[in-house]
């Protein structure tokens, strides 16, 4: 019996040719994206991710952290180069959620006698100038609270500071993202493996079917995010039956005397804006929410700082 030659170039092409998309599976790691033909301004960032216990930033715990360096351009926000992740693990004083095991796939048993990494994770944080997750209001939280000695560094969000709705993407999963965006497809719920395919979508342009001339990187986008000052606008004093009309426009509400409550922020319904956004969204609060009072006077707001961004605990 002959041996039968399959040539899967051919093949992809001919599938292009028929109008299909080829999506190839995403293998993270260390790599070059990246070498500009003229020297650049280059920064800093570590990329993380977090596997928990549970949901609760308030009371659940990290197993497992990872913790990748980039390198990127100052001007451009374009990814140069990633580097290896580092991956720690921690045995939990509480039980791991089945929920979450059912996630992330971590038993207790594969656990037991690891903690984590301390030395070389504060090491990691110093030597950056910009800290991102894809979730980062929920993994600075439980970073805060394992670590509090972590030095104060801008924090930015590859889930909500890029506008991937705007560039009509269906979703800002990561599963969606690398899909859509890349033209790549993995299983997820790893932590390094999260961050590295997170990367991996900062690393292509972010093209606007409306807009093509604006394209621009994804980090751009995080990166002026972070250059303009943000403020968390409390609704104070809402009626009660306005709850579903905030909470539809963005609002979370704050309770002071529970767990994991923003620190400074009174017991109302809360939205973080940025400047350019801050006359717009009192112009909304004073007609749908104050009716016709004067946000201005009625609402509390507080200006936050690049390294507070998604804290749940006061930091520089």
């Amino acid at each position: 019996m002959s041996e039968v030659q399959f040539d899967l170039e051919a093949a992809e092409a001919r599938l292009v040719e028929a109008g299909c998309r080829v999506l190839r599976p995403f293998r993270g790691g260390a790599r070059t994206y990246h070498a500009p033909a003229e020297p650049v301004a280059m920064a800093r960032g570590v990329f993380i991710d977090t596997e928990t216990t549970g949901p609760d930033v308030a009371v659940d715990q990290i197993i497992q952290l990872a913790v990748i360096p980039f390198d990127y351009a100052r001007d451009t926000g374009q990814i140069l180069r990633v580097g290896e992740a580092l991956v720690s693990y921690e045995a939990p004083t509480i039980a791991i959620a089945p929920e979450a095991a059912a996630v992330h796939g971590i038993s207790m048993d594969r656990l037991q006698g690891h903690t984590h990494r301390e030395t070389e994770i504060v090491a990691e944080f110093t030597a950056a100038d910009l800290i991102l997750a894809h979730n980062s209001a929920f993994d600075r939280p439980m970073l805060d609270r394992r670590f509090p000695q972590l030095p104060a560094r801008p924090w930015g969000c590859s889930y909500v500071d890029v506008p991937w709705r705007r560039a009509k993407y269906p979703s800002g999963s990561l599963g969606a993202l690398l899909i859509e965006h890349t033209e790549h497809f993995f299983a997820g719920h790893d932590a390094a493996d999260d961050c590295y395919a997170a990367l991996h979508c900062l690393a292509y342009p972010l093209v606007f079917p409306d807009l093509p001339a604006e394209a621009r990187y994804p980090l751009a986008f995080i990166l002026e995010q972070l250059a303009q000052p943000r403020y968390r606008v409390s609704a104070v004093g809402a009626a009660f039956d306005l709850k579903d009309r905030l909470a539809r426009r963005g609002y979370k509400w704050n309770d002071p005397s529970k767990a994991g409550a923003l620190p400074g922020v009174p017991k109302a319904w809360h939205r973080e804006v940025a400047a350019a956004e801050f006359e717009s969204e009192m112009a909304w609060l004073t007609k749908d929410v104050y009716v016709g009072r004067s946000a201005e006077l009625l609402a509390h707001v507080k200006e936050i700082p690049s390294t507070a961004r998604f804290a749940r605990a006061a930091r520089g």
